[in-house]
């Protein structure tokens, strides 16, 4: 089995463009880009594709970075 180097890295704007490669052009699950969890349904579903990937972006300019807070 071939080895893999892998580095997990905090998500920052500058990193942006790493995690859109990742999701692909849709984004991820359906175009929710990570927002299942932070927001209604009612509220969520009307974003579904850029405006999700919008908003997600704006939460990482904004900060903290992913995964503290």
């Amino acid at each position: 089995m071939e080895r893999v180097d892998l580095a997990v890295l905090p998500l920052t704007p500058e990193r942006w463009r790493d995690l859109e490669d990742l999701f692909g052009p849709q984004g991820p699950c359906y175009g929710c880009w990570c927002n299942h969890f932070r927001m209604a349904p009612r509220l969520r579903k009307p974003l579904l594709g850029e405006g999700a990937r919008r908003l997600f972006e704006e939460r990482v300019k904004r900060g903290p970075r992913a995964g503290r807070g």
